[in-house]
């Protein structure tokens, strides 16, 4: 389980014109739209056991990276007011990941992806040049996909 202390070793951030409330409830609809996780490298989820919402709700996807598309398996571990907490369980493991949502005004959210690792030999893993790089530029995809759904969701 992730510390709240934990440090992330990634991170991508994106403002989004739409309210807190708008975008908590955007990520908490994905069991019944999971199509609003889709792009070009992401495949969107399934849910294999509960809902985006609850702790222990585990789901997959496939993402493709440099090239190569990749089955990751993720359970979620924490769900709060404006946090959502998930591990990865598949391909490798004691990998961590948060969706954090601040409110910046009562009509914009920052939305952050952050992306860690439990253990040392993790940490040093997500910081090889290749594997971050690789990393990087997905989670700012997906931050952008996601702002970009929102605003979309909310017209």
């Amino acid at each position: 389980m992730v510390s709240p202390k934990s440090e992330p070793v990634l991170v991508a951030r994106a403002e989004i014109n739409a309210p807190l409330q708008d975008t908590r409830r955007w990520f908490l609809e994905l069991s019944e739209h999971p199509e609003r996780y889709e792009f070009e490298s992401h495949e969107g989820f399934t849910f294999t056991e509960g809902a985006f919402g609850e702790p222990g709700a585990k789901f997959k996807t496939q993402e493709h990276f440099m090239g190569v598309t990749q089955t990751l398996r993720f359970r979620l571990t924490e769900i709060e007011e404006h946090q959502f907490t998930f591990e990865l369980r598949h391909p490798i493991n004691e990998i961590w990941g948060r969706f954090v949502l601040n409110e910046i005004t009562t009509d914009t959210t920052e939305l952050r992806l952050e992306i860690g690792g439990n253990t040392q030999s993790k940490r040093i893993l997500l910081k090889m040049p290749v594997i971050s790089q690789a990393i990087r530029s997905q989670i700012s995809r997906e931050v952008e996909h996601i702002k970009l759904s929102i605003e979309r969701t909310r017209e």
